[in-house]
């Protein structure tokens, strides 16, 4: 219930406990002047002044009441102006990106029925590597969008415990292989004794994979990744993903971390993005008590930050 409703049903208890005063007030005043005989001209005059001070105060309540409820239909109202927007931007940023992908697997799908027969066994295997991928991606999308709005609506819990985040940057670097290798990048992981951090596995590994996605999707060829790891007094754990490529812009830094915002640097392979990365792994930052940020990198690149608590 939000504070206009509570208010209001606040002031309709006092408003109807009033009235109740109001009404055995006026009827002992009728049955005194009843018993007494006062019929005077001022008895009749104070009942009359006595009903229209009732009157006008009543009227001042409902206009009171009319106000707070003029209020909350504005704020109901721009509540679902709001949401109009937002369904408007999944709806928009789910037929751009998978309008694209669609149109390419029926293509590739069309072309093998058509041509099956003529087609060799390594053939069909790189269709179907394709249409694997682009599978994939679609899922991805979805998969962000839904979880956006999870996180949006409270739906996201968390469940804390030590965890080795070094071995789980390792692991997640391993799953990004094939772009690795494809950009022919060299990772570079620097850690020396760091404590487990408290944090939920899952969320840090969607973060991980998140981050390092983008420092792949935005490093030049033949450049580097550096993953660095930093205790500060056994309190907190700080991870720096750093890439080599187009950094970002003084006019792109207000769009980092908000929804559905592209930016003007572009991967460098043609890589597909959402738009959806960098607000998903904030909001599950947040949820495991840390912060995360970015830092422009020296020369060419961009640095992001992710602070965790530890043990």
């Amino acid at each position: 219930m939000s504070q206009i409703a509570r208010y209001y049903k606040k002031l309709s208890a006092l408003e109807q406990e009033v009235e109740n005063y109001e009404a055995a007030f006026d009827y002992m005043l009728a049955h005194i002047a009843t018993q007494s005989g006062i019929t005077s001209r001022f008895s009749e005059d104070r009942l009359h002044a006595l009903h229209i001070k009732n009157r006008v105060e009543q009227l001042h309540r409902e206009a009171q009441l009319e106000r707070l409820r003029n209020i909350e239909l504005a704020e109901i109202n721009k509540r679902l102006e709001d949401l109009n927007i937002e369904i408007n931007n999944l709806l928009g940023i789910a037929a751009n990106n998978l309008k694209n992908p669609l149109a390419s697997i029926k293509l590739s799908a069309d072309f093998l029925l058509r041509h099956a027969d003529a087609l060799s066994t390594e053939n069909i295997k790189e269709f179907a590597s394709d249409l694997l991928k682009t599978s994939a991606y679609m899922f991805q999308v979805i998969t962000n969008l839904l979880k956006i709005n999870a996180l949006e609506s409270g739906k996201v819990n968390s469940e804390i415990s030590p965890t080795d985040a070094v071995s789980l940057t390792r692991f997640v670097l391993e799953s990004f292989r094939e772009q690795i290798e494809n950009k022919n990048i060299a990772v570079n992981l620097y850690s020396d004794d760091i404590p487990k951090v408290l944090v939920d596995e899952r969320h840090l590994r969607d973060v991980l994979e998140n981050l390092i996605s983008n420092a792949v999707k935005f490093s030049y060829f033949n450049q580097r990744i550096d993953v660095a790891f930093r205790a500060f007094d056994n309190s907190f754990v700080r991870i720096t993903i750093r890439d080599f490529g187009p950094g970002i812009s003084e006019e792109d830094m207000p769009k980092l971390f908000k929804k559905f915002q592209k930016l003007s640097s572009r991967p460098t392979g043609g890589e597909d993005s959402s738009g959806l990365g960098l607000s998903i792994a904030e909001k599950l930052v947040k949820l495991m008590n840390g912060r995360v940020w970015f830092e422009p990198a020296e020369g060419k690149g961009a640095a992001f930050i992710v602070e965790l608590p530890c043990e």
